[in-house]
């Protein structure tokens, strides 16, 4: 026979079994949200820059074929002249697009979701 001294023991070890889960759950939510935040955040700054950087370098590109249309007395050979610089460069961009691109978002990715353990001992 359990007496109602044992029962009481078990029923609190179970509560705080409950809340113990609980607060884990909570927790990874909490992570989760601010892992979720930080990469929308990231992902909003790329868009942006890519935005800003691709008219900047538009009208840069505008003024260097206007100039180089007048340095070789012909505004359709500037054209043709900047469009294959456009042209290799995204060959160049295309062949190296994973080591520019796939493996640095992995690395960020990482960081972001796995950082390192001894990371939360060196900030204390």
């Amino acid at each position: 026979m359990e007496n109602p001294q044992e029962k009481d023991n078990v029923r609190r070890i179970a509560d705080d079994v409950a809340s113990y889960v609980n607060l884990k759950i909570d927790a990874l939510k909490l992570d989760t949200v601010e892992n979720l935040s930080v990469a929308f955040s990231n992902a909003f700054g790329v868009v942006m820059f890519i935005i800003l950087g691709g008219m900047g370098l538009l009208f840069f590109t505008g003024v260097l074929t206007y100039l180089l249309g007048l340095l070789i007395g012909s505004m359709i050979w500037a054209v043709v002249i900047m469009g294959a610089i456009f042209s290799i460069a995204a060959v160049v961009v295309l062949v190296n697009r994973q080591k520019m691109f796939a493996d640095s978002m992995v690395r960020m990715f990482g960081r972001m979701f796995f950082p390192p353990k001894d990371q939360g001992h060196a900030q204390q």
